[in-house]
C-alpha cells in the first residue's frame, strides 16, 4: 500500500479524514434537528409570527437558518482543508519529505498526493454534513426526500469557496513556506467578514474579499458564474503554489 506517494499520503491522512468525517456527521445531524426549534420559537411570539409572514412565511426563516448554518459548516470544512494541505509543510520540516523526494517521486507528484485528500476530504465533509442535516431535519418535518436533496445541494455549492482557502494554503507553502500561518490568518479574516461584516455594516467590496460572500445562499438561487469563478481562483492559487514548490529549496 506504500508503493506510491498516494498510498503514503493515505496512511498519513486517513485517521484525520475519518475523524473529521464523523465529526461532520454529528454536527450536521445536530444542526439539522435544531431547524424545527426555529419554528417553535415563533409559537409564543405573535409579533414575530406577523413579521415572518410579511417576509414570506416560515419557509423564509428556515431558509435563512439553514443558509447561515451551512456557511458555518463550510468554514469548518476549510479548517480541515488548510490542515490537510499544510501536512505538506509538516512533512517537509520534520525531514520526512526529503527521503521520498530523493527517489523517483517528483515534487509535483508528491504534493498532489496530499492535495487529493484536501479536495476529496473537503467534498466528503460537506456531503456528510449536508446528508446528516437533510436526514435529521427531514425526519423532523416528515419530508426526508425533499430536504435531503435541497440541503445536500446547498452544502455542495460551498466547495469552491472552501477550495479557495485551500488554494491560499498551497500558495503559501510553495511561494512563502515560512509564512504558511498566513493561511490561518486569511481564514480567520474570512470568518470575521462573514459573521461580523453585516453587523458592522462594512462596505460590500470589503466583505467580497471573503470567497464565502460569493456563494449562493440557497440551493434555489444557484448560478454557475460565481462557482466557476471561485473554482478558477482556487486552481490558479494551487498551480502557483506547486510551481513555486518545484523551484524552491526543500528543508
Amino acid at each position: 500500500s506504500l508503493s506510491n506517494p498516494l498510498g503514503l499520503a493515505w496512511r498519513l491522512q486517513r485517521m484525520s479524514l475519518l475523524g473529521w468525517a464523523v465529526g461532520f456527521a454529528v454536527m450536521g445531524a445536530a444542526l439539522g434537528s435544531v431547524g424545527t426549534g426555529v419554528l417553535d420559537l415563533l409559537k409564543d411570539n405573535p409579533q414575530m409570527v406577523k413579521i415572518v409572514a410579511q417576509m414570506g412565511g416560515e419557509s423564509v426563516l428556515i431558509d435563512a437558518y439553514m443558509s447561515t448554518v451551512l456557511g458555518l459548516v463550510a468554514m469548518v470544512a476549510a479548517v480541515y482543508a488548510v490542515q490537510a494541505t499544510l501536512r505538506l509543510r509538516s512533512e517537509e520540516t520534520t525531514f520526512r519529505a526529503e527521503p521520498v523526494l530523493a527517489t523517483g517521486v517528483s515534487r509535483t507528484r508528491w504534493a498532489l498526493s496530499h492535495l487529493v485528500f484536501t479536495v476529496v476530504g473537503s467534498l466528503v465533509m460537506l456531503v456528510v454534513a449536508g446528508l446528516a442535516m437533510g436526514i435529521s431535519y427531514g425526519v423532523a418535518v416528515g419530508d426526508v426526500g425533499g430536504q435531503l436533496g435541497s440541503l445536500l445541494r446547498s452544502a455542495l455549492v460551498q466547495l469552491p469557496a472552501t477550495l479557495v482557502v485551500a488554494g491560499l494554503a498551497v500558495a503559501f507553502f510553495g511561494l512563502a513556506p515560512r509564512f504558511v500561518v498566513g493561511s490561518w490568518a486569511a481564514l480567520t479574516i474570512f470568518v470575521l467578514l462573514g459573521q461580523l461584516g453585516p453587523l458592522l455594516q462594512l462596505p460590500q467590496w470589503l466583505m467580497d474579499i471573503s470567497p464565502y460572500s460569493h456563494v449562493p445562499k440557497l440551493s434555489s438561487a444557484i448560478t454557475a458564474g460565481p462557482l466557476v469563478g471561485l473554482s478558477i481562483v482556487a486552481i490558479v492559487l494551487g498551480v502557483a503554489g506547486l510551481v513555486g514548490f518545484r523551484r524552491r529549496d526543500v528543508g
